[in-house]
């Protein structure tokens, strides 16, 4: 994929983004945890259902055999949905283009050769581009520059809109704020608050992560845990790091058991009312899947 195609975002993906977005990221190989930017809907969603059918924020890698590039073309699929929803006509579709193209040339003028040859082996390696937006290591000039590119790109998109097509925009917008509020109890610590653990509990829970962190440094090779370790270093999605690990069967074989232990303890110490309260948060997740599924 060249760069152009990666700097470029959709224009439904782009005109969402009201403020900035932020998830919390657990990271079952490093020992800290960061503050990392915002997500995609699909992505949102795609951890919210991880965290509520395993109650812990670590994804393994037993489905690292996706494609990266099959997660692109899903990703592009859903952008399309997108343009459709706002109906846009050939004339704007042409406008969006041309905006698109030309706040591509800004950046490159923004970039260092160095940078944009990272972000085009990013691209190709199926990384995610805000991830390592942030290992750029860009200047605060840079970062200024890079901002008031998006912020114009954006006022020239919703200036060729309609009136109509405007306020879809903003209806859309409300959406996907009302779906992510309610996702936030199913990820990182909002599910930690909405079960109301005890400290006892928190004390355990972090010693069976621990546990299972080790565990999986035994399953990985030296190499594998210094990627791992550079891609949080670096803000990118873990998954996605996982898919570029070439994990061989038995280390699958080996995470799922760990995974499915982890899961166990961490069962084992909830009440029955807090094994209740998740059992209704992994059908909440449930329908929510099969509601988007349908519409």
């Amino acid at each position: 994929m060249t760069l152009s195609t990666y700097l470029s975002m959709g224009i439904g993906d782009f005109l969402l983004m009201r403020l900035p977005k932020s998830e919390f990221y657990d990271d079952d190989i490093g020992q800290n945890k960061t503050r990392k930017p915002h997500m995609k809907i699909k992505k949102l969603s795609f951890l919210a259902g991880a965290i509520a059918l395993t109650l812990s924020a670590i994804p393994f890698a037993a489905q690292a055999n996706i494609n990266s590039s099959e997660s692109t073309v899903v990703a592009q699929a859903k952008r399309q949905g997108k343009f459709k929803r706002l109906n846009l006509s050939e004339e704007q579709r042409t406008q969006m283009q041309e905006i698109k193209a030309s706040a591509r040339a800004q950046m490159r003028e923004v970039l260092t050769p160095e940078q944009v040859q990272k972000l085009e082996a990013a691209k190709a390696s199926g990384q995610r581009k805000r991830g390592v937006f942030r290992s750029l290591n860009l200047t605060d000039a840079q970062k200024a520059e890079l901002k008031k590119i998006r912020e114009s790109k954006k006022a020239q998109f919703e200036a060729i809109l309609t009136d109509e097509q405007k306020q879809q925009l903003q209806e859309m917008r409300q959406q996907y704020q009302n779906r992510r509020s309610q996702a936030k109890g199913l990820k990182g610590k909002g599910k930690f608050k909405r079960l109301n653990l005890s400290e006892e509990q928190k004390t355990q829970m972090q010693e069976i992560k621990e546990s299972a962190r080790a565990q999986m440094r035994e399953v990985l090779t030296t190499e594998q845990v210094q990627k791992l370790e550079a891609a949080k270093a670096s803000g990118q999605r873990k998954r996605g790091v996982f898919r570029t690990l070439n994990l061989t069967d038995a280390q699958k074989a080996e995470l799922k058991k760990i995974r499915e232990s982890k899961k166990a303890q961490f069962e084992a110490i909830l009440t029955d009312e807090q094994k209740q309260q998740l059992q209704e948060m992994r059908q909440q997740y449930q329908n929510r899947r099969r509601n988007r599924r349908q519409s």
